[in-house]
């Protein structure tokens, strides 16, 4: 089953995806800072991640660098990260290195139109 990593310290927001995911048959862990985010990214593989911008220690944009420098150094295909955030940080995500971007609130729909984008662009089905 392919695993997505929900970078966000909105609880109940990442259930709400966590839960979209698991009808899209994939499976959810969660992180709500980047220091945890890059230390479970290290620990594991994710196929997609989708990263607030918003959160702290560090924030998004730190975050995915760190990450983006992890893969630099694995070598191998760069895993989609997917900023989302309440304040429109489109051009600030995408500059960090994220894939790409989703303005918060995201509906179900939203949520599930990204994730089939990504998997098909990178042949996850």
């Amino acid at each position: 089953m392919k695993t997505i990593l929900i970078v966000d310290d909105d609880i109940d927001f990442g259930r709400a995806l966590a839960a979209t995911l698991k009808s899209l048959k994939m499976n959810a862990h969660f992180a709500d800072t980047g220091m945890d985010a890059v230390r479970k990214y290290q620990e594991n593989q994710y196929h997609m991640i989708f990263l607030s911008a918003d959160i702290i220690d560090p924030d998004g944009f730190k975050t995915a660098r760190a990450i983006r420098t992890i893969e630099r150094h694995r070598g191998g295909m760069q895993v989609p990260i997917i900023g989302i955030s309440t304040n429109g940080f489109k051009t600030e995500c995408i500059d960090a290195g994220m894939s790409d971007y989703l303005h918060k609130p995201l509906d179900p729909d939203q949520f599930k139109n990204a994730v089939n984008k990504w998997k098909r662009t990178i042949n996850l089905d």
